[in-house]
């Protein structure tokens, strides 16, 4: 059934709009914290680990709908807030179930309580997979979204966050959820992941920005891209470790290249395949298929969302419509299908023309092309928006220099 919801919506017979599963919010956040909360009292109880009071307290008032007091009650729960600090009761399995209701509790909040936009972003993402798929939910509403009306509406649906994998407690978390059904890393897999990191990091196989110190003869990782490296590896392994019995989908925060090989869109996210796809000058009757599949879909989500009454409104929205149309321009990037890429993000910037990541991706792509001009436009129309971004300003710059450079040589 979920197969024809979605071959209808791609048809056009049937609008992103119309996709509802439907998640009624905000009862719903009340149903998915009673769920966790039932969760954690059985991790509690099958692996010996106490509920700390305060945790209770959480629960209770997520369970209530109280919406200040769940934030206020998630505050309690840690010893140093600005060190983000957990009280070491909660150093476990016991803490993705409290993260997880404070994350749709946020979200709930970010998206103005506006549960149509909500339903039109992610209830079309959960018609588009069959029971049994494995999901990468990266950003944060792709993540606490997907999972809170995947847990409500039964769907099935194995919900991972990619980004979080690298931590011990979660992994932990998802070995007592998912491990009857998947193969998921074990704590020696993920001392074996940072051991590979490391290795490629000092042979100068890390990728860009990856750092490690050494302090005291042990190695430490800092950084974002350092940890998203590991947690990428820890994905490749899920993926190869559970390919063979699960579909993939991903829903991308940052870029995991060993994945573009694998990748084609699919509505708003991207399905990964089995095995690589052939590259488009191997089938350009392939992919000129999935272009314009994937161009005719987002043409009518543009002007459906350009129309609709509150996504103007909604920074969140925008936000997130945009990051996932710029995941995707970032493919047609990676394939060298340019024109198409270059579609793509300025989709993204249609949507959100205060995007860092879609202004600075296409001005980036017309600066190797040459192309200094349209790629200044670009960073000087993002400024309007961001004033104050020293690093805008200093590509800006950059950028007029190669102008100048370039027309002096044609002279």
């Amino acid at each position: 059934m979920k197969t024809l919801f979605w071959l209808m919506i791609l048809s056009g017979s049937l609008s992103p709009e119309q996709a509802q599963f439907k998640v009624d919010l905000p009862a719903d956040l009340q149903t998915f914290s009673q769920q966790r909360y039932a969760l954690e009292q059985k991790i509690s109880e099958e692996l010996d680990l106490p509920i700390p009071p305060k945790a209770h307290d959480f629960f209770q008032a997520a369970i209530a709908g109280h919406e200040s007091n769940v934030t206020n009650r998630f505050a309690l729960l840690h010893e140093n807030q600005e060190m983000d600090e957990r009280i070491p009761a909660l150093q476990n399995a016991l803490f993705p179930p409290i993260h997880e209701v404070l994350g749709i509790y946020e979200q709930w909040d970010v998206w103005k309580k506006d549960s149509d936009l909500l339903n039109m972003c992610y209830a079309p993402i959960l018609n588009s997979m069959p029971s049994g798929s494995i999901y990468f939910g990266g950003t944060d509403p792709g993540r606490f979204v997907v999972t809170m009306m995947n847990e409500v509406e039964g769907s099935n649906l194995f919900c991972i966050t990619q980004n979080a994998l690298a931590d011990n407690n979660y992994l932990s978390y998802l070995r007592y959820f998912y491990g009857k059904r998947l193969r998921l890393p074990s704590d020696d897999d993920a001392r074996k992941a940072f051991q590979q990191f490391v290795g490629d990091v000092q042979a100068g196989r890390g990728p860009p920005g990856a750092d490690i110190k050494i302090e005291n003869g042990r190695v430490q990782v800092s950084g974002a891209l350092s940890v998203m490296a590991i947690n990428a590896i820890l994905v490749e392994w899920i993926f190869d470790w559970n390919k063979d019995t699960h579909d993939f989908y991903v829903e991308e925060s940052y870029v995991i290249p060993w994945m573009y090989p694998y990748l084609r869109p699919h509505g708003y996210i991207m399905k990964l395949e089995k095995e690589p796809l052939p590259s488009p000058n191997q089938n350009p009757q392939l992919w000129k298929e999935i272009e314009e599949q994937d161009t005719a879909y987002w043409d009518k989500l543009v002007a459906g969302l350009k129309t609709h009454q509150t996504f103007q409104d909604n920074l969140a929205a925008k936000k997130t419509f945009s990051k996932m149309r710029s995941a995707i321009a970032g493919l047609y990037l990676n394939r060298e299908m340019i024109e198409q890429a270059k579609y793509a993000f300025r989709q993204a910037i249609e949507l959100y023309p205060e995007s860092p990541e879609a202004s600075f991706r296409l001005a980036e792509l017309y600066k190797n092309l040459q192309q200094y001009d349209k790629a200044a436009k670009l960073i000087e129309d993002y400024l309007k928006h961001d004033k104050d971004n020293n690093s805008a300003q200093e590509f800006l710059t950059q950028l007029r220099q190669l102008e100048a450079e370039n027309e002096k040589t044609v002279r």
